[in-house]
Formats: structure tokens, C-alpha cells, sequence
């Protein structure tokens, strides 16, 4: 899956949801 980078936080965008993830980066 694709990867967000946001701040604070890596969003993972699937064609099935969208996964907030508490992983800082």
C-alpha cells in the first residue's frame, strides 16, 4: 500500500481505508 507521510504520523492509504497509524517518523 501506498504511504502518507504526514507530519507526526504515517497515514497507509488502501484502495479498502484509510489507516491512521501511530508511527512518528
Amino acid at each position: 500500500p501506498a504511504e502518507k507521510k504526514v507530519p507526526g504520523r504515517v497515514y497507509a492509504t488502501t484502495v479498502e481505508e484509510l489507516k491512521p497509524t501511530d508511527m512518528i517518523e
